[in-house]
């Protein structure tokens, strides 16, 4: 077995493509006059000598359906874990801890959040579950013998950013809001006293202040310079202290390290919240870092050097990478399917090409005809490294359509497949009082003026982007012409199409009455639900 190398994986959640230092480009931050991200030290110490993919995309914009992809190879349709903690893995799909312990492998979970990881069976295969990283780094070094699999998963670069989301950080975090006092003190001041904080009291408190950061028309660039400063407080503290433990247990030389980002933290123009990333899926959420170091080829690097790895990839390459990497892949190889997961390795080698990644974005709506809500498929894309095919909503054929709806689903509709986005209560009811008074010519106006509105022409339903010529995304193309880009985005649409007709289901997820509300404040905490 200690012919296996041992295995690291280092999710930082929402960490964005642009704010690492091996990122070749930065639109996204020089648009908004933001020079470039701070510098991270110890993360570029982490990945000294390793493979910098440039171009990585994340299958969603979300933790569970992302990480369902790094650790299953396949991407949401395949894998049953969709809608946001509305669907666990398909009980027919392996996992990579299940496939490396049948190599022999030890396996450990470390997440600030394990308790919504849990339900959607991303601890399947992992022998301990633990959300202290003194524990995991403790476990870690009882097994010198046998090959090790150990996923970190840490929440510090999540919102509210800097802030750590492991309970056993208050000291960490009392220096934090310390640090913080400018920006927040007088939205937090009765929870701070004496150089500490009440951590239960004011975690909730703490999204609402960030809500407060982002909201209105300069909130994205506000909202980015409190998250290039979490990200320096992160690798100045958390991240420092695990580099120097795995140093201490020689775990960085020995040990095939992995650093990405879940999904990033980026704009969404439909939402008074400029930032944020379950959202609208521009580059600046769906693109994510990737760092692969190997011991036998980052032998001596020092921080700064690494090899850029051109070419698109996403995160679902991660399982057959690291299968293909300890010998495993011949075993667990699936039959060839344009999105499922495929090994990095030859590209690390000098194999330029890239392939074709999907992602897709689900979200809440209200049910037409009631006031409850209901889970739909907001938008999926398809990305090259040239192209982005954004397909939004449900792809309603007109007016027509809703022709018997009731006045209220009428309302909600209009925002669901026009305007793709959720719509309040309040804002269904008052369109619903103009469908209900102007009858079939009303809703005929209405839909008319919805759908041309300023917000509805700025996110088109069905649109491609050139990505080099536009990397913002602001100038959708037709793709309705002749052309190579045209005949590739209609065969990506039959694609989509494809998959659908073969989704998984996923399974029911498995919740005690007694955790579910446990689970519920918890992600209300990190901004997940309203």
């Amino acid at each position: 077995m200690r012919d296996k190398p041992s295995i690291i994986l280092l999710s930082i959640d929402s960490l964005r493509y642009d704010c690492v230092a091996w990122a070749p480009v930065r639109p996204h931050l020089e648009a908004l006059g933001i020079d470039g991200p701070p510098a991270t030290p110890e993360l570029d110490r982490l990945v000294a000598g390793a493979y910098c993919f440039t171009q990585a995309i994340a299958n969603a914009p979300y933790t569970t359906s992302s990480h369902a992809s790094i650790l299953t190879g396949l991407v949401p349709p395949q894998h049953g874990v969709r809608a946001f903690m509305r669907t666990a893995l398909g009980a027919a799909v392996p996992t990579l801890p299940e496939m490396l312990a049948r190599a022999g492998y030890r396996t450990l979970l470390m997440s600030d959040v394990p308790r919504f990881l849990n339900p959607v069976g991303l601890a399947r295969g992992f022998e301990q579950v633990v959300s202290d990283p003194e524990q995991a780094l403790a476990w870690w070094g009882c097994y010198p013998d046998s090959p090790r699999f150990m996923l970190l998963h840490y929440l510090d670069v999540h919102l509210p950013y800097g802030f750590s989301k492991s309970p056993a950080d208050d000291e960490i975090n009392s220096r934090w809001l310390a640090h913080n006092r400018a920006r927040i003190e007088p939205r937090l001041g009765r929870w701070f006293s004496n150089g500490r904080f009440d951590y239960g009291g004011c975690k909730k408190q703490l999204h609402a202040v960030h809500r407060g950061i982002v909201q209105g028309e300069d909130g994205l660039r506000r909202g980015l310079e409190w998250y290039l400063d979490g990200l320096a407080w992160f690798d100045a503290h958390r991240l420092r202290s695990l580099v120097r433990r795995l140093e201490e247990l020689a775990a960085i030389d020995r040990s095939i390290i992995v650093v990405f980002g879940d999904h990033g933290e980026g704009h969404d123009p439909t939402s008074c919240y400029r930032l944020g990333h379950a959202c609208l899926m521009f580059d600046d959420v769906i693109r994510v870092p990737l760092a692969i170091r190997h011991p036998d080829s980052a032998a001596g690097a020092r921080p700064g050097d690494f090899r850029a790895v051109g070419g698109q990839c996403s995160l679902a390459d991660l399982t057959p990478t690291l299968l293909d990497f300890v010998g495993e892949l011949g075993r667990w190889e699936r039959p060839e399917h344009p999105w499922t997961g495929r090994s990095l390795v030859p590209r690390s080698a000098g194999e330029r090409n890239g392939w074709p990644a999907y992602a897709e974005y689900w979200s809440r709506f209200l049910r037409p005809g009631s006031n409850e809500m209901e889970w739909t498929l907001r938008q999926r894309i398809v990305r090259t490294s040239r192209h982005k095919l954004s397909l939004i909503g449900r792809q309603t054929n007109g007016i027509r359509d809703w022709a018997e709806l009731p006045a209220e689903a009428f309302a909600a509709q209009l925002y669901a497949d026009v305007l793709g986005r959720h719509a309040s209560a309040e804002d269904v009811a008052r369109r619903a009082r103009w469908a209900r008074w102007g009858g079939g010519l009303g809703r005929w106006v209405e839909y008319q003026r919805v759908r041309h509105s300023r917000e509805a022409r700025q996110i088109p339903k069905i649109a491609l982007y050139d990505l080099p010529d536009d990397p913002l995304e602001r100038a959708p193309q037709p793709i309705d012409a002749a052309g190579d880009a045209e005949r590739w985005a209609h065969e990506m649409l039959d694609a989509m199409e494809a998959i659908d007709r073969n989704a998984c289901p996923g399974e029911p997820l498995e919740i005690a009455n007694g955790e579910r509300s446990l689970i519920e404040a918890r992600l209300a905490e990190l901004g997940y639900l309203d």
